[in-house]
């Protein structure tokens, strides 16, 4: 039993070095953390691939570094190292805090280990915050308090608090009528709740009507957090687009003068210049972002892999949409470097309907249009009816050139700047008469709840583990997946609803 131990180990060793020639191995105390194994049971798997492979494995090691006989069992390896395990397993978020472990038979089965291994494991993860027990059950995280949370200006007797900073009232309704920011405040505030934390409102600027329960500028955030004391843990900043010249002082002010961690939402990824470094910040302060470059890598990806080589993207011309033609050049590059059989097309959507930020006559005008056209579709009872059909849906593509345009340079998809959009082009599309997927594809970026029926695909920015993790990131109680420099990105994922047919 013990040689098929070591042997499956030395096996899952050769798979993650399979892709390279030349593999210098880690400490065996290394192997031993990270696969979850004794150290005995290390040492004995990298001595039988040093006696397999020896051109491979001669140099992973030092010629003493392996004596002839195996060592003596340390007591506690194979416990630190399934705790070290589970932690990395919490740290990518896969294993979230409040959900419970796995029980002892998944791992005596998966790691080949003592079920007093997998008990000692627990009680080490229990020591560092990282696990609690319940009931006779184990759960992932810190214990949770029994009262839930609830935004309050004045401090809040034996309940811990963590501080919402915007610069101002107006950004603060902006953030919460945002609808691609939705996923993380949701899982932040409902993360908050279940650990019976207190989320606390603040201003940068103070407001013109000052409120008793909701400090504004930093004096009075600064005597807030005062008198806060031993309850306070940290604060999110939620802006978009901070002054370089002073988030500095105000991150300072914030974490009490480097003892508390402070996050920053950059949630349109556009100030990848805060960093700690750059700042000259403490090491507990953290910029979550999401990598649009990977969205739009997965985008291209999808519709190459599904036979695209000729794409569309339109975007809204107008100075507030500045962030979408970011965007569509960021992909034109993209598709440029990786992908150079692949063509966009460009177009700049200039009918007023399509700003669906304004309530305009236009956008009336143009659902009843669509609308009418839909119910003479359905009704196709005689000839003269269908003719009416193709006349409203030619007359609908000549008043739209901006899209019509790239219907007739022979693109085969769609790529949308964002779902609000990709709402627009599906219900022009079918008014238009051109079915998606079979004859247009339609691809987007945000993963929007309202949208969720429609059938196109789009990408999820991973917005909601962010603010799982942007939580976590001040309790400090589970690994984070961060740079040195502070950065924690969103992990971008593809949502597939059927919008991209393959050609």
């Amino acid at each position: 039993m013990r040689m098929l131990v070591f042997k499956d180990l030395a096996e899952r060793i050769v798979n993650d070095c399979k892709n390279r020639e030349q593999c210098r191995l880690p400490s065996i105390r290394r192997i031993a953390a990270h696969y979850g194994v004794a150290y005995r049971t290390a040492w004995c798997a990298v001595h039988f691939l040093k006696q397999q492979n020896p051109a491979r494995f001669a140099a992973s090691f030092p010629p003493d570094s392996l004596p002839g006989s195996p060592p003596a069992r340390q007591r506690g390896d194979a416990a630190r190292g399934l705790a070290a395990q589970i932690r990395a397993v919490l740290g990518k978020g896969d294993l979230q805090a409040g959900v419970p472990l796995p029980k002892f038979e998944y791992f005596v089965v998966t790691n080949r280990v003592a079920p007093s291994t997998v008990a000692a494991a627990f009680r080490i993860l229990a020591r560092s915050g990282h696990a609690f027990r319940e009931k006779g059950r184990w759960f992932a995280g810190r214990r949770a308090l029994p009262t839930g949370s609830m935004e309050r200006g004045n401090p809040v007797e034996n309940h811990p608090v963590i501080l919402l900073a915007y610069r101002n009232p107006y950004t603060s309704t902006i953030a919460y009528n945002i609808s691609h920011l939705s996923p993380f405040l949701f899982s932040m505030r409902s993360e908050a709740a279940r650990l019976g934390i207190h989320l606390s409102i603040v201003f940068r600027e103070k407001p013109e009507e000052a409120s008793p329960l909701t400090p504004g500028g930093s004096d009075e955030v600064k005597q807030f957090i005062e008198r806060l004391g031993a309850q306070y843990l940290g604060a999110i900043v939620i802006e978009l687009d901070p002054e370089p010249e002073l988030f500095p002082g105000w991150v300072r002010t914030l974490s009490a003068s480097g003892r508390t961690p402070v996050v920053y939402f950059d949630s349109a990824d556009i100030r990848k210049d805060f960093t700690r470094d750059s700042l000259h910040l403490h090491r507990k302060y953290f910029r979550f972002f999401f990598d649009e470059e990977s969205a739009m890598r997965i985008a291209l990806n999808h519709c190459h892999q599904c036979g695209h080589r000729v794409l569309g993207f339109p975007i809204y011309n107008d100075p507030g949409y500045d962030w979408a033609a970011r965007r569509r050049e960021m992909t034109m590059a993209v598709a440029r470097k990786e992908y150079p059989e692949m063509r966009i097309e460009c177009s700049e959507l200039s009918e007023p309907f399509w700003d669906f930020q304004r309530v305009e006559i236009n956008v009336i005008h143009f659902v009843t249009f669509t609308r009418r056209i839909e119910q003479y579709a359905r009704e196709k009872a005689s000839s003269r009816q269908a003719a009416t059909v193709r006349s409203l849906q030619r007359f609908l593509i000549e008043r739209t050139p901006s899209i019509a345009c790239l219907i007739n340079s022979g693109i085969t998809a769609l790529i949308s700047m964002n779902d609000r959009m990709a709402y627009q082009l599906y219900s022009w599309c079918r008014a238009a008469g051109i079915s998606v997927p079979r004859q247009l594809s339609l691809i987007s970026f945000d993963n929007l709840p309202e949208t969720e029926g429609m059938p196109f695909t789009t990408i999820d920015f991973g917005f909601s583990r962010l603010g799982y993790l942007g939580l976590h990131a001040i309790l400090g109680d589970i690994p984070l997946p961060a740079h040195r420099n502070g950065n924690i990105a969103g992990a971008c994922s593809l949502v597939n609803r059927g919008g991209v047919a393959r050609r």
